[in-house]
């Protein structure tokens, strides 16, 4: 659990740092200018005018509001409070996975509310796969006995399901922006996507078969 606590608070750093550097490069980025100007105040608040600065702005607080309600989660006793914390921590986690969303290419182009909607699920497969994929490598297998080990078929099954979705879904955004087969071959952009689905699928299937291997071993045990 320690472990779980140490590896949330390293992942809350990187994304609040990565927030405010993306808030203060944007505006130099976008404009021409040297990095040097990233606390320029008058770039910042442009910035913060866009879609993009906006949702990212909502996202710093958002990760405020995230401590706040994990730290009640964690430390108060009363049954009824800790539910509270935890059902806030839900929804707070569940705005912040929106954020990338709204404030990337999946909320442009055509039929914008989809590309959000399905952007929010990439973002969230892909994200119970690889957090929960550190969380199993790096806080139950190191130390675990039998009985936990029990967990590991159960993520292997929710991991497969996960990849399913980060490829379909990266499937359905990738057609809503190239619109048509033929900019699959004459965009940088198509090419770009036939190779990462490629190497995606291929990524599927050998985790199809590793989960076949530790269903195999488990029950050899």
């Amino acid at each position: 659990e320690g472990r779980a606590w140490w590896l949330l608070r390293v992942a809350w750093w990187a994304t609040l740092l990565g927030t405010l550097a993306g808030l203060l490069l944007h505006g130099p980025f976008t404009a021409g200018l040297p990095l040097s100007r990233a606390l320029d105040a008058t770039l910042v608040a442009r910035t913060v005018g866009t879609r993009f600065g906006g949702t990212w702005a909502m996202r710093v607080l958002l990760l405020v509001f995230l401590v706040a309600f994990l730290r009640a989660w964690s430390e108060w006793e009363a049954a009824w409070t800790r539910t509270g914390a935890w059902v806030a921590v839900g929804v707070v986690a569940a705005a912040l996975v929106v954020t990338p969303a709204l404030s990337g290419h999946a909320a442009a182009g055509p039929y914008a509310a989809v590309g959000v909607v399905v952007g929010v699920l990439h973002y969230s497969a892909a994200a119970v796969w690889f957090g929960g994929l550190i969380l199993l490598g790096t806080c139950l297998l190191p130390h675990a006995d039998v009985g936990l080990l029990e967990a590991v078929p159960r993520f292997s099954s929710v991991a497969f399901t996960a990849m399913v979705f980060i490829v379909v879904t990266g499937m359905v955004q990738g057609w809503r922006q190239l619109g048509s087969l033929q900019a699959l071959g004459a965009t940088g952009y198509g090419r770009l996507l036939v190779a990462k689905v490629a190497a995606f699928l291929i990524l599927v299937a050998v985790a199809g078969r590793s989960r076949v291997l530790v269903r195999r071993r488990l029950t050899a045990l």
